[in-house]
């Protein structure tokens, strides 16, 4: 089953999607799609990562290429830094969102991939750019739980006015 592309994460910065739902409020339809998309992207991840990147990169999607990668890249961060001691689990994360961030990460997923998978720059861009707003970014999980909040006040409100 493939999952309906993303409408605001691959596209959108985590400030851009702030501003968005700013304009149009916690209640909107782009801010239940915005926490529909971060959920169901949460989950893929945080299921790949429980696996360990496993599957064959070459034959896996391209969230399986981001998430194989990043283990692989945390892999090597925690080998040359003290990652438990002297604020080693402080300096990988942002060592990490700052691969994340580089200008030439595209060129270096596909390198990891090998040449036999064939990846556009496009949608290795969208799919960092949701990767990093879903698992790396503390802004972007900030956010999250902005929305989560916001979300049961909302149902509060309306269980308040069915009373």
């Amino acid at each position: 089953m493939k999952m309906r592309r993303s409408m605001y994460l691959e596209r959108m910065t985590i400030d851009e999607i702030r501003e968005l739902i700013e304009s149009k409020g916690y209640q909107s339809f782009e801010a239940m799609a915005i926490l529909e998309e971060i959920e169901n992207s949460k989950r893929i991840y945080d299921r790949l990562i429980a696996a360990q990147g496993v599957e064959n990169v070459e034959n896996a999607g391209l969230d399986n290429a981001i998430v194989r990668y990043y283990l692989f890249q945390l892999d090597q961060l925690k080998s040359e830094l003290p990652y438990d001691a002297m604020g080693g689990q402080f300096v990988v994360p942002i060592l990490l969102m700052q691969e994340f961030r580089d200008s030439g990460i595209v060129d270096k997923v596909r390198s990891f991939c090998g040449p036999n998978a064939y990846l556009s720059e496009r949608e290795i861009k969208g799919e960092i750019q949701k990767f990093i707003t879903v698992h790396l970014d503390p802004q972007g999980i900030v956010l999250y739980m902005d929305i989560l909040g916001h979300l049961s006040d909302m149902k509060k409100k309306e269980h308040d006015n069915n009373r």
